[in-house]
């Protein structure tokens, strides 16, 4: 091979390496230097805007929630670590139906309890709350056992019979726990774990619960309801007897 084709070769080899070099230096840089900043920065940016889709606004995470009395019930009061409470929405009355019998009418009910576990210096972003619904059935009954002799009168002018009743009981409100129904918590951004109610805290919701039921009932006129389907009831009951006895003889139907 001649000199200068030698060096015409070593060269081409020279430029090869040259190039093979700088491509490698560059594939380093890439990898090394400018991948992962843009890792970093795509990762930082992704989790910019979840924080911004997940809370509307961050500072309202910043601000203290309300105080420990302020709701209406405190299961656990830790001062400045935070507390648990739960609030009682307006019971709200479902469906009602006229029952036979001494079931003289049953009413549905329910009540939303509102629970919530606050954190450090009470900042919203620590908190935590969830919604539980208690549903309840309440009875009322007529105690037949208390009617005697004396519970009838008759009109014998008028064909008239009168059976005085004593006025019906509401019976406890019966909250079956698989009717419980458990809305999903909401958290706050450094809230960890979830809401832990303690045993004898489970009764105290429910009582408490009852308790709005109880008055929900009351605002709402069902013992004036109960009192209407208790004559309604008992009429049906003994009007079809006193009728095949004597046709022409009605009933009536009063309160003690």
């Amino acid at each position: 091979m001649e000199k200068k084709e030698k060096e015409d070769l070593l060269k081409d080899v020279e430029e090869t390496v040259k190039k093979g070099m700088r491509d490698e230096n560059l594939k380093r840089f890439l990898l090394t230097r400018v991948i992962p900043v843009v890792v970093v920065v795509a990762l930082l940016l992704c989790g910019y805007f979840f924080l911004i889709k997940k809370k509307n606004d961050v500072k309202d995470q910043l601000k203290q929630g309300a105080a420990a009395d302020s709701h209406d019930l405190v299961l656990d009061d830790d001062g400045l670590r935070g507390y648990t409470s739960a609030d009682f929405a307006e019971a709200v009355l479902g469906d009602t139906e006229q029952l036979k019998k001494v079931e003289v009418y049953q009413a549905q009910v329910s009540d939303a309890v509102t629970l919530t576990d606050t954190g450090l210096l009470n900042f919203k972003i620590f908190n935590k709350s969830q919604v539980l619904t208690y549903n309840g059935t309440v009875v009322y009954t007529v105690d037949l056992a208390k009617l005697n002799k004396a519970s009838i009168d008759y009109d014998e002018q008028n064909k008239v019979v009168t059976m005085y009743i004593p006025k019906p009981e509401r019976e406890e409100i019966n909250i079956p726990a698989d009717k419980i129904q458990y809305n999903d918590p909401e958290k706050g951004l450094l809230a960890l774990g979830d809401i832990n109610i303690k045993p004898e805290d489970i009764t105290k919701l429910e009582n408490g619960a009852r308790e709005k039921m109880e008055a929900k009932l009351t605002e709402t006129g069902q013992d004036e309801y109960a009192n209407r389907f208790a004559k309604m009831t008992i009429w049906e009951m003994y009007q079809p007897l006193i009728s095949k006895l004597a046709p022409s003889v009605k009933l009536e139907v009063e309160f003690l």
